[in-house]
């Protein structure tokens, strides 16, 4: 097992770009409100990677750098 940082890549703040420009791309719960989830950052919005969020959170999790000093 490998030493590495986690981050959920469905779980984004709401006031970013991409949840703005299409909040369809949100998962719901069965009431229609947003599914938020609580973190250590506070809550966020959780998104459907059944949509074509799936493509934007793939392309950020591939070109998130490793921080330096960091064993690969």
């Amino acid at each position: 097992m490998r030493l590495g940082l986690w981050y959920p890549l469905a779980a984004i703040d709401s006031d970013t770009t991409d949840y703005r420009s299409t909040p369809e791309w949100a998962a719901r719960e069965r009431d229609g409100r947003v599914k938020q989830t609580g973190t250590a950052a506070g809550s966020k919005v959780v998104m459907c990677l059944a949509t074509p969020y799936r493509h934007r959170a793939a392309r950020r999790s591939s070109t998130s750098s490793r921080p330096t000093g960091w064993p690969t």
